[in-house]
């Protein structure tokens, strides 16, 4: 029998970021691009292969990376290729985005002069990872958790932020979704990170 896939639910229960240790790491990117990219893992909190593409993920399977004609700036959503082992090729996931990060990928998108079949951002996964511990030194962001800052931290921060702003069963229902997880229990995980009560809201990612 094949092993369900669940994800990675977060095992270094510090392995996640403060929204003012985003900010910093984000304000301390070495270039706009790199700025807008890191924003971009932050609010979608988005796997680093769902959005520069992963040639060698699983099988050799070849995962595109998101292009620039994959933002619908009308309905203010990113589409993402969700990365799933017993789906090829991958199912598409439509992930909001708050204001703040449209505008900078519009304004990115017109500086580099992209065109909507052109990569969003044309690196590999290795660079990706360069660009968060360049911007983590520059931050003086030495480790998380236990670990040097790679962009997982990403996901897992997003997740901890939004459900420390949702802490229900409707607002874990909505981090699920948002995040692709195949089940709710790897959702879950996250639930130890909730204080009892807070308001609502889904607007957690577009407040700076």
């Amino acid at each position: 029998m094949t092993k369900e896939f669940r994800g990675q639910p977060i095992k270094d229960l510090r392995g996640f970021m403060s929204a003012d240790q985003v900010r910093d790491l984000i304000n301390s990117a070495r270039t706009f691009r790199d700025k807008v990219f890191l924003r971009l893992l932050w609010v979608t909190g988005a796997r680093v292969s769902e959005i520069v593409g992963d040639k060698s993920w699983y099988k050799k399977r070849v995962y595109e990376p998101v292009k620039v004609e994959d933002i619908d700036f009308k309905e203010g959503v990113i589409i993402l290729n969700l990365l799933k082992r017993k789906q090829y090729p991958p199912p598409k996931h439509r992930v909001p985005l708050d204001k703040r990060t449209l505008q900078n990928l519009e304004a990115y998108i017109l500086q580099e002069k992209l065109q909507p079949n052109n990569a969003l951002f044309p690196f590999t996964r290795q660079r990706a990872f360069q660009i968060i511990r360049e911007a983590a030194k520059d931050a003086k962001i030495i480790k998380v958790g236990n670990k040097k800052p790679h962009p997982h931290h990403m996901r897992h921060s997003h997740c901890v932020a939004f459900i420390r702003k949702n802490n229900t069963l409707e607002g874990l229902r909505k981090l699920q979704k948002r995040i692709g997880h195949a089940s709710i229990s790897t959702t879950a995980e996250y639930l130890q990170f909730g204080p009892e009560q807070q308001k609502e809201t889904e607007d957690v990612f577009g407040e700076w």
